[in-house]
């Protein structure tokens, strides 16, 4: 994608076709490998894992992204989640 900190936008459009595209083509190619590729989380998402990390929820109403601020998610996404 190639573009600098400056070109991306201050805040996203959902009416924007072009930005949606490039949201998806991100999506498809860093998220939908745990997330699911039509939103839907991995299976028994609340149950913990061994090593207690759960697993990738869904994005979509079922899952709990809804209750997490943009800032939140944000640095989710940029930092990871505490193990």
């Amino acid at each position: 994608m190639g573009l600098i900190a400056s070109d991306e936008p201050k805040k996203p459009d959902p009416n924007d076709a072009a930005l949606t595209a490039r949201g998806k083509l991100v999506y498809a190619e860093q998220c939908a490998s745990c997330h699911g590729s039509n939103l839907e989380g991995q299976p028994n998402w609340r149950k913990r894992l061994p090593n207690g990390r759960l697993p990738a929820p869904p994005h979509d109403a079922t899952g709990h992204t809804w209750h997490h601020s943009d800032r939140q998610l944000f640095e989710m996404v940029k930092n990871g989640t505490p193990r």
